[in-house]
C-alpha cells in the first residue's frame, strides 16, 4: 500500500494509467522490462492498474477499513476525528491501534497504519485518510464468500454448456490463460443472465484469494485428469502440441476418438482415454483439433502460497465478512489439484518484478510485509 501511494500514485489516485506507471518505473531506475511488468500486473487489460492488482490483500484491508469508517462515522475523515480523541491532529501508531480496537476495527492495524503514513512521519493526520473517501473499491473486495451463489453460477454454466471445461474455454477463459479475472467473471454472469450475488460467488470460487479464478477452482475432477495427461504427454513427447502431432495418423489435422484411444494405449497412458477424450472434446464433434489440446501447454502446477500474516481470529472479522454456516453441495466438486498459470508467466518477468520491488520504498517495521 505504501509503495503504491509513494512510488506509483503520489496523487493518491486508486488507478494508475500505463503512462504514469512507465514514468514511475523510470524514476525508480527501471527501464528495460517495464512493459513486461505492466502486462503481468495489469491483469484486467483496461489501460490502467488498480491497487488490488499490485497488492490484493492490502486492497482488501483498505476496503474493509473504508467500509467500517463510512458505516460508523460517515467518512474516513470522521473516523480519524474519532481516533484522534486528544485532538492533536496527529495520531501515532500506538494511539491509532488502541483507538481502533476500542471502536471495533481489529484487522491488521500495523499494516494499515504504515500504509496510511505515506510520509514516514510515524504518525497519520486526517489528510492522510481523505483519499479513502474518493475510492470506489471493486465489489469483490468487500464480498462474503457465498456457497449458494457459487452453486447457482456453476449450475448455470452446466445448464448452458454441459461441462465445466466447455464453459471455461468458451466463456470464462477465452484467451486460454487459465485465469478468469473479476471483469471476465462479471461479463460471464451477464451472459448467463445471472442476477444473484456475483461477488459472493467470486469470493467463494477464488478460494486462495489470488485475485483470479483458475480451472481447478471450478472443476477439480476435470483439472486432475487434465493435469495427469499433461504431465504424461510432456514427459513422453515434450509438449501437448508434439503429442497431438504423434496422435493424428493422416493429414486431416484432427484426431478421432479411435486414434486418440489407440495412441494412448500404444504409448502406455495409464489413465482413462475415453473419459479424457470426452473432457477435451468441448465441441462434442467426436474429434480433436490442435487448439482443443495445445492450450494445456500454458497450464502449470502452482503451490499455494503460505500465509505470511498472523491468523485472524474469526470473532475479529467484520460482520459483513462472516461465512455462511451450512454451504450447499457444489456440482461435481471432488479432491483438489493445484492448477494455475504461474505469476509471473516467465522467469524474465519474475526477475524484473523482483528488481522493481527492491526499489519501492518500504517501512522499517517488518509488520508491513503482510497486509491481510
Amino acid at each position: 500500500m505504501l509503495a503504491w501511494r509513494v512510488a506509483l500514485s503520489p496523487n493518491d489516485s486508486m488507478a494508475v494509467h500505463k503512462t504514469q506507471f512507465m514514468k514511475s518505473c523510470a524514476k525508480l531506475g527501471w527501464y528495460s522490462a517495464s512493459r513486461q511488468i505492466w502486462q503481468t500486473l495489469a491483469a484486467e487489460d483496461n489501460g490502467s492498474m488498480s491497487l488490488h492488482e499490485l497488492d490484493l490483500r492490502s486492497a482488501e484491508l483498505l476496503a474493509s477499513f473504508r467500509s467500517f469508517a463510512r458505516a460508523k462515522f460517515g467518512s474516513a475523515a470522521g473516523a480519524f476525528r474519532a481516533i484522534d480523541k486528544h485532538h492533536t491532529k496527529q495520531v501515532k501508531m500506538a494511539e491509532f491501534i488502541a483507538a481502533l480496537h476500542v471502536l471495533g476495527f481489529h484487522r491488521n492495524l500495523k499494516s494499515l497504519f504504515h500504509g496510511l503514513d505515506r510520509n514516514g512521519r510515524k504518525s497519520v493526520s486526517e489528510e492522510d485518510l481523505l483519499f479513502i473517501d474518493e475510492w470506489k473499491p471493486q465489489p469483490f473486495l468487500l464480498a462474503v464468500g457465498s456457497p449458494d451463489a457459487a452453486y447457482e453460477v456453476k449450475a448455470a454454466l452446466l445448464e448452458r454448456f454441459g461441462t465445466y471445461l466447455r464453459a471455461w474455454r468458451r466463456l470464462l477463459d477465452k484467451d486460454n490463460t487459465n485465469r478468469c479475472s473479476w471483469p471476465q467473471f462479471q461479463a460471464a454472469c451477464v451472459s448467463l443472465r445471472y442476477n444473484g450475488d456475483a461477488a459472493g460467488a467470486w469470493r467463494q470460487l477464488d478460494d486462495d484469494f489470488s485475485g483470479y479464478i483458475s480451472f481447478q477452482e471450478l472443476d477439480e475432477t476435470a483439472a486432475c485428469v487434465l493435469l495427469e495427461f499433461k504431465a504424461w504427454a510432456t514427459k513422453e513427447f515434450g509438449s501437448m502440441t508434439s503429442a497431438f502431432q504423434v496422435f493424428h495418423e493422416d493429414d486431416s489435422k484432427e484426431v478421432t476418438k479411435q486414434e486418440f484411444c489407440r495412441a494412448c494405449r500404444i504409448y502406455n497412458y495409464k489413465g482413462k482415454p475415453t473419459h479424457l477424450f470426452r473432457c477435451l472434446d468441448v465441441d462434442g464433434e467426436g474429434s480433436l483439433m490442435l487448439d482443443e489440446v495445445c492450450f494445456l501447454d500454458g497450464w502449470e502446477i502452482e503451490e499455494k502460497d503460505e500465509e505470511t500474516s498472523e491468523p485472524e481470529p474469526q470473532q475479529q472479522r467484520q460482520p459483513q465478512q462472516q461465512q455462511q454456516q451450512h454451504p450447499p453441495k457444489t456440482p461435481q466438486l471432488e479432491p483438489l489439484q493445484q492448477l494455475k498459470q504461474p505469476t509471473p508467466s516467465t522467469t524474465a518477468e519474475s526477475a524484473a518484478i523482483s528488481d522493481v520491488m527492491r526499489f519501492l520504498p518500504r517501512p522499517k517495521d517488518n509488520s508491513f510485509r503482510s497486509a491481510s
